[in-house]
């Protein structure tokens, strides 16, 4: 069983919608929610089971009510009179609406604003934001943070299957340290810069030295708190361990999956001499905080009341992990252990000993206190791995012991108050701001004065919670890697959670939530057990003609338990819902998580401002020119409405090898003289001025000799293809750069379930306007003359044609297209009955009389490759020869100099066509 930590994702339950244009992880949430929540065709009824709501479970939702305040919920609960709409017959059913009655407490970060695509930040957060960039140390904590991020979501990906299709025992892709440098680059540059002004070695950007350029850089950045602590206040710096840690738990899982080499172990940072490990303070550092509580007891006793809990929370934390360490012997725990260890922490903080998610929420609101009364950076920090050590203690015994899961359900599945995990919302909420905003602005570097796109956006904040819900395990209730769901409704009724259930079209408002795990899932029955995976839940909203959805993305993890082993939930309706194999059972819950991301979708359009568009492109990179210009000579920046349309700008401008569209609509144009530059969730595009992917697809098998290498970008897949003699088909995995070459004989799976970041071409393509004429000619743009096979079977070029049409009664000039294999076109003159032919003495000519349909694989003379050459202009490339096809002065039709396919020199005008529709 998986010992660490999951990635947990909040997000709201939807209606998936076929077709939806979504990005990957989202598109597999709407596979897996259609699977576990599809339509029963075999139901009768509304009703949520065959019999009524009982009337002691009518009594006991009644009682749940409450009338909020106090970090709680306002939670009213009625007894209605229902009628079911196929028997019309009228039963009893309960109404409940759950609401926070103080809203203004929770800080709104910027992507929980009204309003998609950008947002326009205020004066004084750019102020802000701009101080801490200007900073020393501004760069390196937001690119840290970027690529801290970056890395749990990837692990997320690798080590419990997100992406991967439901059910899966595999990821996507085996996992390569590689993405870790890649993911490493910006923050590695700010950290080197930094050590090297120092006299200090650089940092390697490899995945073995990860963990020692994270300590490098934690040990930087609390010199700032030092130095300049106004930037560098104690409630960012707390933000970032909470980030930072998350990658740290996830990376030794991953180095064994990914085989890594022995990581460096990172040194101490100075005036950690008394600490002996991560988390636990040796007495030393404990009388450095009694030190601090005795100073500031006479000026501030407030503050050495701060400071002296944080005493009390370690001592209570640390015995807390050595009870539970044991695994084999936590069935002989006491039940009143936590009773005893946490009293006196829990009268100094405000918790609830009795229950495990109001200690975590009193702990996490204690942090916001420290910060309040500007307690010490030692005590901010001693605090924080305090708080973590219990709740790794806590999860890893429900994880390695079922005893301990039963016997202390009631404590660990009590809810909680959730005051302080609210008071932390302004601190997570500044951070977050502050330094989404500070990376934006070194990022877009200023251009054009646009807004800030608000996708991606880091909202952060931390929630502990235990609930009640419907819950329901699949693809079946043994599997082990496979999808957790379950919901409870918000505001509506029972029937109402009928309907959707049901997937019909809501006719009335209503709102629920729904939790959701992906990944691994215990081998056991039913739905209990600790999940380690990617889980989902939020807030959904469904009315006539709306389905939306609000999502956060978050690390953590959670568990779940039988009904029978806790009595204070809620789930808003009775112990069993639905009927089998739709039935869903009421479970207890709890989940602790940090949120990172939040999102507004709405899915009864597929519509979330994430749209794949040219499936060619590649995110979070783009290029530039080697003399630091951002666009190809003669160029500038347009304004497109996607990638796809800038991609079309591209194919029109002679020399254009690169495309890169930017968030806010900008399209810049690359030639060969150009480099490639990478920022992690930056969503800028790049790709090549041809497109003829295939999105969600993938070949099912590597051809012979051959198997998965890292490409940067699609472009580098393709190249590859095309150098090695046999291969036909690729496949590039958008996500972590793999390539896969197929041979023509390769079987292709069209339906990858990976939402347009997996795609597979033919390496040798022909662009969509050569293959949809039926009829063309072919117009030299530097001699203004068409190519011809005169009545004497003679190739030559035409007479002049300055504005480059083709007469009616010319047809002489015209050729079908026959496409043939890898790419290669014939083309056949109609009225000489004969194809196209490059000679071996550099002549052009024509083969012998024949059909249409007499081209074949052996006749290599007759075969072409369209090669795109800017303008909107192609070159016809023999591979027998290796030379393409040419138009001279003189108005001779011959073959070039020897030139591979792709060395075609920008200044060759003779041999670039347009293709004229005949």
């Amino acid at each position: 069983m998986k010992q660490s930590l999951g990635i947990v994702v909040l997000l709201g339950w939807f209606l998936g919608v076929p077709g939806a244009k979504v990005r990957s992880w989202e598109a597999l949430l709407g596979e897996a929610l259609q699977q576990s929540m599809g339509r029963n065709g075999d139901q009768k009824s509304f009703r949520l089971s065959e019999k009524e709501i009982e009337y002691p479970e009518i009594e006991y939702m009644l009682g749940q009510a409450r009338e909020g305040g106090d970090g709680q919920s306002r939670l009213e609960v009625q007894r209605v009179r229902r009628k079911d709409p196929f028997t019309n017959e009228e039963f009893d059913d309960v109404f409940v609406n759950e609401t926070w009655t103080d809203p203004d407490e929770e800080g709104r970060s910027i992507c929980q604003e009204e309003g998609d695509g950008n947002f326009t930040p205020s004066i004084e957060l750019v102020q802000t934001a701009q101080k801490l960039l200007d900073s020393e140390y501004g760069a390196l904590v937001s690119t840290a943070i970027a690529a801290y991020v970056s890395m749990a979501e990837y692990f997320g990906q690798e080590l419990y299957h997100l992406e991967a299709k439901v059910g899966s025992q595999e990821p996507i892709e085996d996992p390569h340290g590689q993405v870790l440098v890649e993911i490493s680059e910006d923050w590695n540059v700010e950290l080197n810069r930094l050590l090297t002004a120092r006299g200090r070695e650089a940092c390697q950007n490899s995945p073995e030295w990860l963990l020692f350029c994270m300590k490098q850089t934690t040990c930087l950045l609390e010199d700032a708190v030092t130095s300049d602590p106004q930037v560098f206040t104690a409630g960012r710096m707390a933000t970032y361990l909470e980030v930072e840690k998350e990658v740290h738990e996830h990376y030794e899982e991953f180095a064994i999956l990914a085989k890594l080499g022995l990581p460096h172990m990172p040194p101490l940072c100075s005036g950690e001499e008394d600490i002996v490990r991560e988390g636990a303070p040796t007495p030393g550092a404990l009388l450095q905080l009694k030190t601090e509580v005795e100073e500031t007891s006479g000026t501030s006793a407030r503050r050495s009341q701060a400071v002296a809990a944080v005493v009390q929370l370690h001592r209570a934390a640390q015995r807390t992990e050595l009870a539970l360490k044991d695994h084999a012997k936590l069935a002989d725990l006491e039940l009143s252990f936590f009773t005893h260890t946490w009293k006196k922490t829990c009268e100094m903080i405000g918790c609830n000993v009795e229950s495990f998610t109001d200690i975590l929420d009193a702990s996490i609101g204690h942090t916001a206190e420290l910060v309040d009364v500007e307690a010490s950076w030692h005590a901010v920090k001693t605090h924080h791995r305090s708080f973590v050590q219990l709740k790794t203690s806590v999860f890893g015994a429900l994880n390695g012991s079922s005893a301990f899961h039963e016997n202390f359900a009631s404590f660990i599945y009590r809810p909680g108050k959730s005051r302080g995990q609210r008071r932390t919302d302004p601190m997570f909420k500044e951070a977050s701001d502050v330094l989404s905003t500070a990376l934006a602005l070194k990022q877009r570097n200023n251009e054009d004065g646009k807004p800030i796109a608000k996708s991606g956006w880091w909202c952060w904040s931390w929630r502990v919670i235990a609930t009640g819900g419907y819950a329901k395990k699949f693809p079946d209730k043994t599997s082990t890697w496979g999808v957790a769901t379950g919901f409870k409704l918000l505001t509506g009724s029972t029937l109402d959670l009928a309907t959707l259930m049901s997937q019909n079209q809501p006719g009335f408002n209503f709102k629920a939530t729904v939790g959701l795990t992906i990944g691994y899932v215990p081998d056991m029955p039913g739905v209990a057990g600790v999940r380690a995976g990617v889980a989902v839940g939020g807030s959904l909203s469904l009315g006539p003609g709306k389905i939306e959805i609000k999502i956060t993305l978050g690390l953590g993890m959670s568990a779940a338990v039988d009904a029978k082993w806790t009595n204070n939930m809620l789930c808003g309706g009775p112990e069993v819902i639905g009927v089998p194999p739709w039935d869903f059972k009421c479970r207890g819950s709890v989940a602790a998580s940090f949120t990172l991301f939040c999102k507004k979708l709405n899915f009864l359009d597929g519509s979330n401002g994430a749209t794949m568009d040219d499936p060619c492109s590649t995110w979070n990179k783009w290029y530039k020119q080697n003399n630091g210009d951002a666009d190809m000579p003669g160029q500038g920046r347009s304004h497109e409405k996607n990638a796809a349309a800038c991609r079309e700008r591209c194919k029109t401008v002679r020399g254009c090898k690169h495309y890169s569209f930017w968030k806010d609509g900008g399209c810049h144009l690359q030639n060969w003289d150009s480099h490639r530059k990478w920022r992690r969730n930056s969503g800028i595009m790049t790709g090549p001025p041809i497109c003829c992917a295939r999105p969600s697809s993938a070949i099912t098998r590597d051809m012979s000799g051959q198997g998965r290498s890292g490409e940067a970008e699609y472009m580098g897949c393709w190249n590859r293809c095309k150098r090695v003699k046999g291969c036909r088909y690729f496949t590039y995995y958008g996500k972590d750069g793999g390539c896969h070459l197929g041979d023509r004989n390769v079987g292709i799976d069209h339906n990858s379930g990976q939402g347009g970041r997996i795609v597979t071409s033919d390496a040798y393509c022909m662009d969509e306007d050569l293959k949809h004429h039926n009829m063309i000619a072919l117009f030299n743009k530097e001699h203004k003359r068409f190519i011809r096979v005169t009545n004497t079977r003679h190739v030559d070029a035409s007479g002049r044609r300055n504005d480059g049409t083709l007469p009616g009664d010319w047809n002489w000039e015209k050729f079908q297209v026959v496409e043939s294999n890898w790419g290669q076109v014939g083309f056949y003159s109609v009225h000489a009955s004969r194809f196209l032919m490059m000679k071996g003495d550099g002549s052009m000519g024509v083969s012998d009389s024949r059909r249409l349909d007499q081209l074949w694989d052996g006749d290599s003379w007759m075969l072409f490759r369209p090669v795109e050459a800017g303008d909107g202009y192609f070159a016809f490339h023999n591979e027998a020869h290796n030379r393409y096809i040419r138009m001279n002065p003189n108005g001779v039709v011959d073959a070039s100099n020897t030139k591979g396919r792709d060395d075609l020199p920008d200044w060759w005008g003779q041999e670039r066509y347009k293709i004229v529709d005949a």
